[in-house]
């Protein structure tokens, strides 16, 4: 019972939170706050990462069955959550998913599997057969990180990915760096050519947002916007912002 969820939103050009990411955090007795760079490695060689995961899931879903009862569905934001190669390598992954799900009743759009290049590189046959089951049961599917992996392009076809997320590390330099700027640049002109969605990860200036908007990226997350905060206080965030709509 050490672990909980942090949730990070994400931004429109109008700065109206349009999604979140659910972010796994870890308060230990003994260690105090233990970083995920360190905590899910660890998880992964040890197997835990599983049950880790399901219970990650679970949350999430009860996260997105409740809000929309209180606030309807047609006004809930999606929420991402990760998902690593180790999960959709375990023989009982879709099991235990089906079982959970027969559990927490929802929209099944509300929820965005983030997938990391190495995912979809390590992946076999069988792992790809899941995630496209998991498209099937009408979760969204997310690229994250893309870029600073080796070439997953081949993927782009073979799985049904709904959206490209553009890591932190060609954001944080686009409005300094003309080769990071133009790899960002072609990122964008790929999705759209896709027909996918793109977010930029990693914004933290006014230059950057404006940079990205010019060049046809219109979603954002980033300390520019929100830190990640406790799921209460992103809750709070957009049902004020839900009201204040409703105002007009």
């Amino acid at each position: 019972n050490e672990l909980y969820l942090n949730i990070q939103p994400q931004y429109d050009a109008e700065q109206r939170i349009v999604g979140a990411e659910a972010l796994l955090r870890w308060n230990s007795k003994e260690l105090g706050e233990v970083s995920p760079v360190e905590f899910i490695p660890l998880a992964e060689q040890s197997g835990s990462i599983h049950n880790i995961g399901m219970w990650v899931f679970e949350e999430a879903f009860t996260l997105v069955q409740e809000w929309s009862e209180k606030y309807g569905i047609e006004n809930v934001p999606p929420l991402a959550v990760n998902l690593s190669a180790k999960q959709v390598q375990h023989p009982d992954f879709c099991k235990n998913l089906e079982v959970l799900l027969e559990k927490k009743p929802f929209e099944r759009g509300l929820i965005h599997f983030e997938l990391t290049e190495s995912l979809l590189l390590e992946s076999e046959v069988e792992s790809i057969e899941r995630l496209r089951k998991l498209s099937n049961l009408g979760f969204f599917l997310a690229i994250d990180d893309f870029g600073t992996g080796y070439s997953c392009l081949g993927y782009l076809n073979k799985l049904p990915i709904d959206k490209i997320k553009i890591d932190k590390s060609f954001t944080f330099q686009i409005t300094e760096d003309s080769r990071q700027a133009s790899i960002v640049e072609t990122i964008i002109s790929m999705a759209k050519s896709l027909n996918m969605k793109i977010i930029a990860e990693g914004v933290e200036t006014e230059a950057q947002m404006q940079y990205l908007l010019q060049h046809g990226c219109f979603e954002f997350q980033g300390f520019y916007f929100s830190k990640p905060v406790s799921t209460q206080e992103y809750q709070g965030m957009f049902e004020l912002q839900l009201n204040n709509i409703n105002d007009y």
